[in-house]
């Protein structure tokens, strides 16, 4: 496959080097007119194949790799340009951008929380839709340069997103922030227990942080769902 610099996001924790690639060779010419000289068009390929992927490599002594994923999602659906960031509790971050046939280019964003089945992230979940893609024959040939995510220096644990997407002025870049974490750590501790219980009980009866299945209201369905995350 052939990559492109901008395709590859990586952050090191500790001894720990995550990274994230686009694994595309159409993909990786996205900023190109035509075919560059000397390279030839890949025979018999397949766009599932070809998605965003993560890697978790760990560095303590000769490198090893610990975890790998892809950020798959829907079928016929790419996953591009990804970024991935590790917080002080040692969960995953990662902003991409999804796209297909059906659907204009979006900024998504997926986490993981250490305890995950391996090699596995979250669903994900759209956070900026784009309003329109790039057609033959425009002035917007080009999308995606600029992705990245960071973990905020201050707290250690909201992840900072960068993600590009397109509307019928042009395109534009979109700031996104969130967490990774389990629900129910309602104090974001990396842990759940009495702490977030005495949260969740100083708010029963009213709205408040602990409203879990977000009906406004801090009930016993949101104590229940606390109970699940113990």
């Amino acid at each position: 496959a052939i990559l492109a610099a901008r395709s590859f996001r990586e952050m090191l924790m500790l001894h720990r080097l995550f990274a994230a690639l686009l694994v595309a060779v159409l993909a990786a010419l996205a900023g190109c007119t035509g075919m560059p000289d000397g390279v030839e068009p890949v025979e018999g390929f397949e766009v599932e194949r070809y998605l965003g992927r993560w890697y978790e490599i760990d560095l303590a002594g000769p490198p090893e790799l610990t975890m790998a994923g892809e950020l798959r999602f829907d079928p016929g659906e790419d996953t591009i340009f990804p970024a991935v960031a590790i917080d002080t509790a040692g969960a995953i971050g990662v902003v991409y951008g999804r796209t297909s046939d059906l659907l204009h280019p979006v900024v998504g964003i997926a986490g993981r929380i250490p305890g995950d089945p391996e090699g596995t992230m979250s669903y994900g979940r759209t956070v900026v839709a784009g309003e329109t893609s790039p057609a033959d024959g425009d002035d917007l040939q080009r999308w995606g340069d600029y992705f990245d995510c960071v973990v905020d220096p201050v707290d250690g644990r909201t992840f900072w997103a960068v993600g590009e997407i397109q509307t019928p002025d042009g395109w534009t870049t979109e700031i996104v922030s969130f967490r990774v974490g389990v629900a129910a750590d309602l104090n974001r501790d990396g842990r759940v227990d009495g702490a977030d219980l005495g949260m969740l009980l100083k708010q029963f009866g009213g709205p408040g942080s602990a409203d879990l299945n977000g009906d406004g209201r801090v009930d016993g369905v949101d104590l229940g769902l606390f109970l699940v995350d113990w």
